[in-house]
């Protein structure tokens, strides 16, 4: 199909990164033709997989290129804030990846440009004070995306798995980054049906719910795919990217390990973890990371306020 994506301007080149041949974008679609909010930006990023297949780092020469005219264009996935097409440029036999996101927060836009980490030591009283009344803040159309998963009104052709017990259960889907299953990049979401936030509300009467996204889980991707529970990376992230409780499923290789090491809680060290001490993760102090000075400063505030007093 032929798509259009002339009202498409281009503001600022986020991050061009030249190995992984990906480049991110921010801009605004300036007459709303992709149902799109013209107040808030859009996150483009363009993906292509040949070893000669660079991105320019010009914004004119890229309007050019993606933006000037009618190109052919595939959609392989969207949910209610995500695009995902293969474009077919005239000349080219590799195929360009385009994601659109809109509107894309501030998080979505800084999460490409270059970060200064703050590290964290959170502990139980640090998360009352701080973190917990920024999460009760998020409005609910944050988890939209999720609900309709779990509710089976998106998605419904990436599900690998769906077990509706409503204390134990949960829906094994793709991941919407994992668009090729390309075994070596296998990356699946489990989001559990109990509304949970993170793993700093779960306790022991959760271990069933954990066991079985486990067991369950690494029973379905072996059905699938035919990989072992040996071979993934099975894990929590936190601080989590959406506040609804979720279990990452990954292939583990050296490459996808390393991206996320600080934020790693591997699921069978939470469940031991549990298993020692039920309240673990009400007691714990837990490591997070926060990559610019607006969500690092109400720590900083309030640690300096408290020595103050």
């Amino acid at each position: 199909m032929e798509t259009k994506f002339m009202d498409f301007n281009l503001k600022e080149i986020l991050k061009n990164v030249t190995p992984e041949k990906k480049i991110a974008i921010r801009g605004k679609f300036s007459n709303g033709s992709k149902d799109t909010n013209e107040s808030e930006d859009t996150l483009v990023v363009l993906e292509r997989k040949l070893e000669e297949s660079k991105f320019s780092g010009d914004l004119s020469l890229l309007k050019k290129k993606f933006f000037t005219n009618p190109i052919s264009a595939e959609k392989v996935f969207n949910n209610d804030c995500l695009e995902k097409y293969h474009l077919s440029l005239d000349g080219e036999s590799d195929f360009t990846t385009m994601t659109v996101r809109n509107p894309a927060s501030r998080k979505h836009i800084e999460q490409f440009k270059e970060p200064k980490f703050f590290l964290i030591e959170e502990t139980p009283e640090l998360y009352e004070e701080v973190t917990l009344p920024v999460i009760k803040k998020k409005p609910k159309k944050h988890k939209k995306w999720i609900y309709d998963i779990l509710e089976g009104k998106a998605e419904v052709d990436r599900v690998i798995f769906n077990d509706n017990d409503e204390k134990t259960g949960f829906v094994l889907i793709k991941d919407s980054d994992w668009l090729d299953d390309d075994k070596e990049n296998l990356n699946l979401l489990a989001i559990a049906r109990n509304d949970l936030k993170s793993i700093r509300e779960l306790n022991g009467t959760h271990l069933p719910l954990l066991k079985n996204i486990k067991e369950a889980g690494s029973k379905a991707i072996k059905e699938k795919y035919g990989i072992p529970a040996e071979n993934l990376r099975i894990c929590f992230h936190y601080l989590p990217s959406s506040y609804h409780l979720h279990v990452h499923f990954a292939h583990f290789t050296a490459d996808n390990t390393e991206r996320v090491v600080d934020r790693i809680h591997l699921l069978a060290r939470v469940i031991n973890n549990i298993e020692l001490m039920p309240d673990y993760y009400q007691k714990a102090t837990l490591t997070i990371r926060h990559c610019k000075d607006k969500t690092y400063k109400p720590y900083q505030d309030y640690l300096k306020k408290k020595k103050a007093t």
